[in-house]
């Protein structure tokens, strides 16, 4: 069976949220740097300068190579319950948007692509569900 219209837009929607993801971290570096920086100060020196920015970078690069991978699974090898694993990262995400807001003064113009990734994201989950998606997932298990 052909990938269904659903599964296409699911594609699209995953991808063009993980770009706008890039474009928020990209747009929101100085805020970080602002909290890394006081959170350096707490720490009393402790860890060599520019340690925070490199936790960052290599925390959001695993970001990323997870979403890759959980796309993989689900539009490439059709597991079907991992989109209730991409769901609970997307739930995750809504929590620590938000807690993320307070970390650095509340929200600002440099929050707006992450908001646009999360609404992205939402719209990705809702086309797993459409019924031609559903049938493409139903197929490959009926070929097993």
């Amino acid at each position: 069976m052909q990938k269904p219209d659903s599964m296409k837009k699911f594609d699209m929607l995953f991808w063009a949220s993980i770009a706008l993801s890039v474009v928020g971290l990209v747009l929101g570096w100085a805020d970080m740097q602002e909290v890394m920086a006081a959170e350096m100060a707490e720490l009393d020196g402790m860890m060599g300068e520019g340690t925070m920015a490199g936790i960052i970078v290599i925390s959001f690069i695993i970001g990323i190579g997870i979403n890759v991978a959980i796309w993989a699974l689900i539009s490439l090898m059709r597991i079907e319950f991992v989109k209730w694993i991409y769901i609970a990262l997307i739930a995750y995400g809504l929590v620590t948007m938000v807690t993320g807001y307070e970390e650095v003064g509340g929200f600002g113009m440099a929050h707006i692509p992450g908001v646009i990734a999360t609404i992205l994201s939402l719209l990705s989950v809702w086309m797993l569900f459409k019924p031609d998606s559903q049938e493409w997932f139903a197929a490959k298990k009926g070929a097993e």
